[in-house]
């Protein structure tokens, strides 16, 4: 008769074997202690012996009250992020996949990326079916401000897979249960303009995002709301000055030219992002209009080329590929939130303030003097 010390060794090599040949997959979850010391034929205090060792070894962790499972750490996995078609430069996924790859890559793992557009045509079964074909264990669904009714939900919902969104909406939180990544649009956008008051700028004026969905808003807040707060922080709430306007350069252009026409031109421009931002510049240009030194422009959320503009332009920068880092870190631990029916876990992520060289102190400001013959 073996005695226990060679059954724990024979036990351990048994269940190392099945690892190493797939037939536990990274994160799945053993069977039972009664059911696999009885496949095994061991006692279940010779079968804790072996499993000790797969831990020291790390090919095993051990999660209080949820079981055993196959580490993340032991082999390469596959994950997929789940994109739409738009490759715009101004869609901030471009930036978070980037962040996601750094750290999947780091640990030693994969990314794949599938559209959204595609995945629509599967039904549950086989969108399950690809998945497994391809050795799928962690989606990254990169899409937001849902109805509740698409189908991509269902299909994400059906997976049987950790889910994460590294970029979603404050309404999506409503419609499922994955983790979800938020920035607090409002609290960043709201720095930006403090930051342009922390330089004395008290006449502020804003180009908006204006769209048939949302009508006008700003980063959160309603037209109603955003003159509030220009109030509460001592500075001028000038109606006028705040002027929602579609992405199109005309549009653009044409709000700047009549924010700086206006009785009350401001003295800095605070942008919805930094795509506004560029054609901001472009329009100030045209006018004659020196950037800082007549008016200060105030990008958002950290467009790579901003740095390039002349001048660099200040922004609030989202820190999207850091979002894509966080995301994935969440994704590896897997194993501590998935299945879990507690409150959906809502991530909030950092922003920071880039000062640029598009923004100078009130009192370094030149008055501007514009030409209306332009």
């Amino acid at each position: 008769m073996l005695g226990d010390g060679l059954k724990k060794n024979q036990i351990y090599a048994e269940l190392r074997e099945r690892i190493v040949r797939g037939a536990y997959n990274a994160g799945e979850r053993f069977p039972g202690e009664n059911q696999l010391a009885s496949e095994l034929g061991v006692s279940r205090v010779t079968l804790r012996a072996a499993l000790e060792l797969l831990e020291k070894e790390r090919l095993i962790e051990r999660i209080d009250r949820k079981g055993t499972f196959v580490s993340h750490e032991f082999a390469a996995r596959n994950y997929l992020a789940v994109v739409s078609r738009n490759d715009s430069l101004s869609n901030p996924y471009q930036y978070i996949i980037p962040g996601i790859e750094r750290r999947l890559n780091a640990a030693g793992h994969c990314l794949s990326c599938c559209s959204q557009e595609f995945i629509r045509s599967l039904s549950p079964e086989a969108f399950r079916r690809q998945l497994k074909q391809n050795a799928v264990c962690g989606i990254f669904f990169l899409e937001n401000n849902f109805n509740g009714t698409e189908a991509e939900l269902r299909l994400m919902k059906e997976a049987g897979l950790p889910v994460v969104v590294p970029h979603g909406a404050p309404e999506d939180r409503s419609h499922y249960d994955f983790p979800l990544f938020l920035t607090d649009f409002r609290r960043a956008f709201g720095d930006g303009v403090r930051h342009l008051a922390s330089l004395g700028h008290t006449r502020i004026g804003t180009i908006s995002y204006y769209g048939e969905i949302t009508g006008s808003n700003c980063r959160g807040f309603t037209r109603e709301e955003y003159l509030e707060f220009l109030q509460c922080n001592g500075l001028e709430a000038i109606p006028d000055l705040f002027l929602p306007t579609e992405f199109e350069p005309e549009a653009i252009r044409r709000n700047v030219r009549r924010m700086m026409f206006g009785p009350t031109p401001p003295s800095a421009i605070a942008c919805f992002s930094d795509f506004y931002a560029i054609h901001v510049y472009e329009a100030l240009h045209e006018l004659d209009i020196r950037i800082p030194e007549q008016v200060s422009v105030m990008g958002f959320c950290g467009f790579p080329g901003g740095q390039f503009l002349s001048p660099p332009l200040a922004t609030v920068d989202l820190m999207y590929e850091n979002i894509g880092e966080r995301a994935a870190e969440f994704m590896l631990r897997s194993l501590e939130w998935f299945g879990n029916t507690g409150k959906p876990l809502t991530i909030f992520t950092p922003h920071r303030i880039i000062p640029g060289e598009s923004i100078l102190p009130l009192e370094s400001t030149v008055h501007c003097m514009v030409n209306t013959g332009a």
